[in-house]
């Protein structure tokens, strides 16, 4: 699917809670979906844990089907792709 400008559409695959970047690379590095044949290649992860802990966000580590040009909406998210071979 092609959004406006070109680019893909980048899809989350799931969500959940990491309390470290680490944390949210290796569950999408653990991502394995049950015949649906989608595999998680980035991640957006929002480092402001404290929201988490006082029940403002549910979760900060979305699991993506690509990499994508992002819009990055606050000082404690950051982004990345991972190279599965």
């Amino acid at each position: 699917m092609v959004a406006a400008g070109g680019y893909d559409l980048v899809n989350d695959l799931n969500s959940t809670k990491a309390y470290t970047f680490h944390n949210c690379m290796d569950a999408c590095l653990n991502y394995n979906p049950t015949g649906s044949g989608s595999n998680c290649t980035a991640v957006t992860y929002n480092g402001n844990t404290t929201a988490i802990q006082n029940g403002k966000i549910g979760s900060n580590c979305f699991l993506k089907t690509k990499a994508g040009i992002g819009f990055v909406d606050a000082e404690e998210s950051v982004a990345s792709a991972v190279l599965i071979y």
